[in-house]
């Protein structure tokens, strides 16, 4: 089984950037606009990191990130 750190590495630097925003509670909308992309590009990048993280809900990814689940 693959630990939490080495999942969370094989993250592309902007699927985390878009998933630590969203999970701080930005919209996609906000998310977007902070990081200079459109609503849509930040949405991929976050269904990305729940497929190789493989989480299937917000509440998940966020115990994933926050080291709380396996």
């Amino acid at each position: 089984q693959v630990d939490q750190a080495q999942q969370m590495d094989t993250l592309s630097p902007r699927e985390r950037e878009a998933t630590m925003l969203l999970l701080s509670g930005l919209t996609e909308k906000e998310c977007a606009a902070k990081l200079g992309l459109s609503p849509g590009t930040v949405r991929t990048h976050v269904v990305h990191a729940y497929q190789k993280l493989g989480v299937k809900r917000r509440s998940e990814l966020s115990a994933r990130v926050l080291g709380l689940a396996k």
